[in-house]
This record gives C-alpha cells, sequence and structure tokens, in this order.
C-alpha cells in the first residue's frame, strides 16, 4: 500500500502500477499491454511493451484507439473525447478486496470494430468485481482502419492483416500472464462481449494460440458471422480506402505509417458512407478471414466453430436489436416503406416470417417495426438460436437468453446495447443514452442478470439466487428472458416467471 488510503500498488510484467480503491474493488486502469502502435509499428502486429521505471500512474484509463463518431451515439449518448494511438493498447483490471484466486472474466466492447474503449465508463466493472469475487478485465484494441486495413496485396511489409485481432490476443496472453497478480486465477478465465466483442469472444475461443487459456464464453449479441470479410472484399476495401486518400500503391507503401491520424479517420468515415447497405450493419472494414485467428466467413462458419467447442457457451439477444440502427416508430423518420418491402422481398424466409409474425401479434404493424423485427432475426437473433442448436445436438453446454426489459416511453424499445448498463452495474455512466428513455435500469432486472453472468463465470453454469433454475437449451430450447415480472412479488423467483422457448 502506498501513504495514501485510496491507492493500491501491484506488480506486472512491465512493472509497478499505481491504482486507487473504488466502489469496494481495486481498480487499474490504463495498463500497457503492448508497445504503442505508432511508426513503424503503425499497420504491424503487435509488441511487447518495454516496460517503465518506477510506479505507473494506472488510476487513470488510457486514451481510446482513434476512432470515427460511433453509428450507434444516437441511443447509447456522447462516447468520451480521449483518443490517441499512443498508450492506446491497454488493460484495466478491477479486482476484489478478498484473497484469492478468483476467477477472471475478460470482456471485450462492441462497436462494430470500429468504435468504443474498454477504459470507458460504461464498462466500469468495479462494482460488479466487488459484490461477485470476479477479477474483470476489459481491453482496448485498434479498430477501423488501423486495426483491419487489409494491405499483404500492397506489400509484404504490411504482413496479413487483422491488427485488432492480433491485439485481442495479446491483450489476452498478458492476462494469463499477469492476472495472479490481481488474485485472479489465469486457470478459470472466461472470456466475454457485446456485439463485435462476442464475435472476438468467439475467435479467441476458437483461435489455436488462445482457446486452451479460454474457460467459458458469454455471447451478448453476437452479429452474423458474415460480418468477417473475404480476402476478395478486404482487398477492395482497402484500395477504396487508398482511393478516398488518393494515394497510388508506391506513394501509399511510403506514406501510410506516417499519415496525420486525422486524415486516416476522414477517409474511414467517407469508405463507410460510400459502402453501406440498406438493411445491415456491418462496417466498411472488419476482421478478415482467417482460419489460425478462429475467422471464417462462410455463412454460419463462426458457428460452425463454436458447435464444437467443448467449453460452456452462454449466449443472448436483445428482444429489438436492430431498433438502435434503423429508427422506429415515433423515433423520427424512419426508412422509406418501398424500400422496406424491397428488402423484405429479397430477404424474406421462414425464419423472418414467424418473427414479424410475433411483432404483428403484439401491435408491432407499421412497415419499420416489421423491418426491426425481420433483420433483428436475420443478423442477431438466427445466430445465437443456431449456434444453441447447433452446439446442443452435439451434446455442448449452452444457454440462451434474451432481453426483453426495455423503458415504457422509449422508441428504440429493446435495442442492440440496452443490456449494457446492466452488464456491470456502472448504469449512472448511461444517463443521458436515449435508449433508456429518462428512466433509471430496474434494480430487480440488474441484480438477476448480473448474477446469472457471475454464476456462469464462477461455475460454468448461469445459476445464482436470483436466477434459481435456468435450463440449459439443450432442455426444450430454453430460453431465460430478462424483464420485470408483469406482477412482481419481492423474493419471488424471477426463473419460473420468465423462462420461455426460442420457438415462442
Amino acid at each position: 500500500m502506498s501513504s495514501r488510503d485510496d491507492e493500491v500498488m501491484a506488480r506486472t510484467e512491465g512493472g509497478v502500477i499505481k491504482g486507487v480503491l473504488s466502489q469496494g474493488a481495486r481498480v487499474f486502469r490504463g495498463i500497457p499491454y503492448a508497445a504503442d502502435p505508432v511508426g513503424s509499428l503503425r499497420f504491424a502486429p503487435p509488441q511487447r511493451h518495454p516496460g517503465w521505471d518506477g510506479p505507473l500512474d494506472a488510476s487513470r484509463a488510457g486514451p481510446a484507439v482513434p476512432q470515427a463518431i460511433s453509428r450507434l451515439e444516437r441511443v447509447m449518448g456522447v462516447s468520451p473525447a480521449s483518443q490517441g494511438e499512443e498508450n492506446s493498447l491497454t488493460v484495466n483490471v478491477f479486482a476484489p478486496t478478498t484473497s484469492g484466486p478468483h476467477p477472471v472474466l475478460v470482456w471485450i466492447h462492441g462497436g462494430g470494430f470500429s468504435s468504443g474503449s474498454g477504459g470507458w465508463p460504461w464498462y466500469d466493472a468495479a462494482e460488479f468485481a466487488a459484490r461477485h469475487d470476479i477479477v474483470v478485465a476489459t481491453i482496448n484494441y485498434r479498430l477501423g482502419a488501423l486495426g483491419f486495413l487489409y494491405l499483404p496485396w500492397l506489400s509484404d511489409d504490411f504482413g496479413e492483416g487483422n491488427f485488432g485481432m492480433l491485439d485481442q490476443v495479446a491483450a489476452l496472453q498478458w492476462v494469463e500472464r499477469n492476472i495472479s497478480e490481481f488474485g485472479g486465477d489465469p486457470g478459470h478465465l472466461t472470456v466475454g462481449g457485446q456485439s463485435a466483442g462476442a464475435m472476438s469472444a468467439q475467435a479467441l475461443a476458437s483461435n489455436p494460440a488462445t482457446r486452451s487459456l479460454v474457460h467459458g464464453v458469454i455471447l451478448q449479441s453476437p452479429p452474423a458471422s458474415t460480418m468477417i470479410q473475404s480476402r476478395e472484399l478486404a482487398t477492395q476495401r482497402a484500395q477504396g480506402f487508398l482511393g478516398m486518400l488518393a494515394l497510388g500503391p508506391n506513394e501509399a507503401r511510403a506514406t501510410l505509417r506516417d499519415l496525420p491520424i486525422s486524415v486516416i479517420i476522414d477517409a474511414q468515415s467517407r469508405l463507410a458512407a460510400a459502402t453501406g447497405e440498406f438493411g445491415a450493419i456491418s462496417p466498411a472494414m472488419a476482421p478478415v478471414v482467417d482460419p489460425a485467428l478462429g475467422l471464417v466467413d462462410e455463412a454460419g462458419g463462426m458457428v460452425s466453430l463454436s458447435a464444437d467447442n467443448d467449453i460452456p457457451v452462454l449466449v443472448g439477444t436483445t428482444r429489438d436489436e436492430t431498433a438502435a440502427f434503423f429508427a422506429r416508430s415515433g423515433a423520427g423518420i424512419g426508412p422509406e416503406p418501398a424500400r422496406i418491402q424491397s428488402w423484405l422481398s429479397d430477404n424474406f424466409g421462414p425464419e423472418l416470417d414467424r418473427a414479424v409474425a410475433r411483432y404483428r401479434s403484439e401491435g408491432c404493424v407499421s412497415p419499420t417495426d416489421v423491418f426491426v423485427a425481420a433483420t433483428t432475426e436475420k443478423e442477431f437473433r438466427s445466430v445465437a438460436l443456431n449456434l444453441a442448436s447447433a452446439r446442443s445436438d452435439r451434446g455442448k453446454p449452452t444457454w440462451v437468453y434474451q432481453f426483453d426489459w426495455r423503458p415504457t416511453d422509449s422508441t428504440f424499445g429493446a435495442c442492440h446495447c440496452i443490456d449494457l448498463p446492466f452488464l456491470f452495474g456502472a448504469a449512472g455512466a448511461y444517463a443521458n443514452a436515449a435508449m433508456l428513455g429518462g428512466e433509471d435500469a430496474p434494480e430487480t432486472v440488474k441484480v438477476a442478470f448480473q448474477a446469472a453472468l457471475a454464476g456462469f463465470v464462477r461455475s460454468g453454469e448461469p445459476a445464482s439466487h436470483s436466477v434459481a433454475s435456468w435450463p440449459s437449451f439443450h432442455h426444450d430450447r430454453a430460453v431465460l428472458h430478462f424483464d420485470l415480472p408483469e406482477h412482481e412479488v419481492a423474493g419471488a423467483s424471477l426463473s419460473k416467471m420468465l423462462i420461455g422457448r426460442a420457438s415462442e
């Protein structure tokens, strides 16, 4: 301990770090796990950090990796402004004050591989760590062009790309080597994430370099595996990116690593605007197919990889995922009905038919509401259920949930990201999030959601005092729905009120 009562110390492979006590947990923010990705290390695999002399101030998160404005800002609110390439490849550790060893959760933020930061207040896990005696580590990794610009066709000097995924590998390996210094058990490690972070967790659990480290996987709103780009598409996007910069191959080879970051982010934003497709959520640049990294691009490919993995999986979606991307009734002017009808005609099938019928039975009949139902089914819900079905057919331990709670007056319903204020208990960080409609996260749902996830991290099964009986998906396609019971009774078992079936 240092001379200040709210300071705590730890020793990592890079040197001594100085954190703080917060909400009953020991908190260390902005710990470097790799060298700064600048100069010759921009568009290069991550390298070991050289370390530091003297105690490193770990009381504040490092900057976010440079990025454009998030397309989810309209539902989540404005993100913190601090960005920079230097000191951006960092880990944040939230550890109980009790003696270990404790189970460990490594959690990866979402943002379509183009935005986000594990150091933002949205993902402060101090309360969760203290309440559940779990060590939580959140990470940063390179995003957008910095993480996924595909350049092997341009020069061997740029390697095979997927720098953001390689960052995640390096971060997970850093956690495995260092987490015991924070009271964590490196042999009891769960990897989880939301949206792009969920896809990342799937990849880490399938990657030959890291799968032996992973003992459980939590997948919050995993997107369709078609988000992973083929090498051909990634090459086209990279060529388009260079076109935005007016750079020929020779100029690009000479200048890409020296361009101002503002120029790169601007070109990335213009490429996103030029390549966006109606009804799709995939970013302009994303992970590129590489089976050695657990990344395959054929439809259902990530499902196939995960289906043969023996480790426990907890997977879930929100009821109205794509309402975060496409305006619903009352949330402004939505897509034109003619465009919606054209998209539905091109994509309709039995699964979308059931999704739309379910919405209509509840009185959601506007074209935009139907569009949200169909795109949610196509991009998210069918992914989770197909994964659960494939794993259950092979006897692999799998649990499924659907997050249904939504604010009374919100026009976004239970949209993508609505579960995040409940995740670690950092609901105060979402005070300006439009998706909450000015309401507070209900304590009953928060306690149940947290306890279920914590139970899974501890034991590989999402069981707790709040969710007393949650059958695996193999048991009659069971799905637990997180919502307030219609007639809530103090002390009653939520599971008895909320267990449903995947066919519902």
